[in-house]
């Protein structure tokens, strides 16, 4: 009596190597994707730290029209991570962006501040800076009178 061959199938070389080739040009044509993802973090990143910028400074403009009898002014730290506002004699932090995850960004701008009628005295700008890639950057304007802000890249 003769015994049947039980069919074990592998893979033949060709296989193999065809697999090979059709992962390694899939990987290729994702790299130049890969290398963008650095960027459009840090675009986020910086989006992100420009809405909390607009934010905060929206709502202590909405606070000095309606509750606050003094001017406000708008203090940096020297390494651009947190905003203080100062009324008087106190201060206060209306921004820290290491403590929002956003330790990478900077701020930097003239000190201007809010008039008791929640105005702007002076066109304020502030600008954001990504310290990672220095090319990146948003600017953010309160124009005085109107007390509009207006966004933009410096």
């Amino acid at each position: 009596m003769k015994r049947a061959r039980k069919k074990h199938p592998g893979f033949l070389l060709a296989d193999l190597l065809l697999g090979l080739s059709l992962s390694l040009l899939g990987m290729a044509l994702t790299l130049p994707w890969l290398g963008q993802w650095k960027k459009w973090h840090s675009l986020g990143q910086l989006d992100l730290a420009e809405r909390a910028l607009a934010g905060s400074l929206t709502a202590l403009q909405q606070r000095t029209q309606y509750l606050h009898h003094y001017d406000i002014r708008f203090r940096c730290t020297p390494d651009g991570s947190r905003l203080y506002a100062v009324a008087g004699t106190r201060r206060k932090t209306i921004l820290d962006y290491p403590r929002l995850g956003l330790g990478e960004i900077s701020l930097s701008g003239a000190g201007g501040g809010f008039t008791p009628g929640g105005n702007v005295e002076e066109p304020l700008t502030l600008e954001l800076r990504h310290l990672n890639q220095p090319e990146l950057g948003r600017e953010m304007t309160f124009e005085p009178v109107t007390g509009r802000m207006s966004y933009g890249n410096p």
